[in-house]
């Protein structure tokens, strides 16, 4: 289960990757509406039109097609003031729960975005100058947004099939303290050496 989990894992972050793309294209893009906008006003005194609008469309796509990385990478902030007390299986389990719970938020909140999909849709919103409806993109933010569940799945299964929390991204900072301490004891080691042979030297 492991070795299929990491597998679906690799899956899951190379198509995210794919949909971080597609969002950097999407911040070009606004970036040279920017300067597109900002030149005619310099230039022509005639902003670009409706320009307002496009903004607020693509703002939206842009930031939920990072969503699918964040959760492929673990990119969530964490608080793991329990790793310290824990021993490894429970810092395992609290990772499991951890994900679980995201999860589990994930689903409300996709769902949550369904409900608003079809509010939009039923009122029939555009935006202000440009008169475009705002159903398309709420939808693709949806799909993006959806694209999640499956994802945050995979993750909940990798830190459910992983020995222990250490090969987990909620455990990875605690192996790093872990690592840490072990430095600090093999330099105290050499600290130890170096005395006790500087010792020996001046008794000769």
């Amino acid at each position: 289960m492991q070795d299929i989990s990491a597998k679906h894992g690799r899956w899951s972050r190379e198509f995210s990757k794919w949909l971080a793309l597609v969002g950097l294209i999407g911040l070009v893009v606004l970036a040279m509406l920017t300067i597109a906008d900002v030149m005619m006003r310099w230039l022509f005194s005639d902003p670009v039109d409706g320009i307002s609008d496009l903004y607020r469309l693509l703002v939206a796509l842009v930031v939920a097609s990072f969503f699918p990385s964040s959760f492929a990478e673990r990119g969530h902030i964490s608080i793991n003031f329990l790793s310290a007390v824990l021993s490894r299986i429970g810092r395992k389990w609290l990772a499991v729960f951890a994900s679980l719970v995201t999860l589990a938020f994930t689903c409300v909140l996709g769902w949550q975005f369904i409900l608003y999909c079809m509010e939009v849709y039923e009122a029939g919103e555009t935006t202000w100058l440009m008169g475009l409806s705002v159903t398309p993109w709420w939808i693709g933010v949806t799909v993006l947004l959806l694209l999640c569940i499956p994802i945050q799945l995979i993750v909940f299964m990798i830190d459910l099939a992983s020995p222990d929390a250490v090969s987990t991204g909620h455990g990875a900072e605690m192996s790093a303290v872990e690592g840490d301490g072990g430095s600090g004891d093999s330099v105290s080691a050499d600290v130890k050496n170096t005395a006790a042979k500087s010792g020996s030297g001046a008794s000769g």
